[in-house]
């Protein structure tokens, strides 16, 4: 996925992405937890993967559609 990328031509920072995407308030595990910062700011670098459930809300955090996460 190219978010990183997407935020840079956004002219946004992570922490500005994390804030937004964060209030959209994404539950995406079994407990309903919003995903922390450090959990988000993990996906961003690629530590860990992004799970499936909030895809959706990068692309809303983005304002772009799905696919355009997967375009080269």
């Amino acid at each position: 996925m190219k978010i990183n990328k997407i935020i840079n031509q956004q002219g946004i920072t992570k922490k500005e992405f994390i804030i937004k995407l964060q209030s959209l308030e994404p539950n995406v595990n079994r407990i309903g937890n919003i995903p922390s910062f450090s959990s988000i700011y993990s996906y961003l670098n690629c530590c860990v993967p992004v799970p499936i459930n909030l895809i959706p809300y990068i692309a809303i955090t983005l304002n772009i559609e799905i696919y355009e996460l997967f375009q080269e």
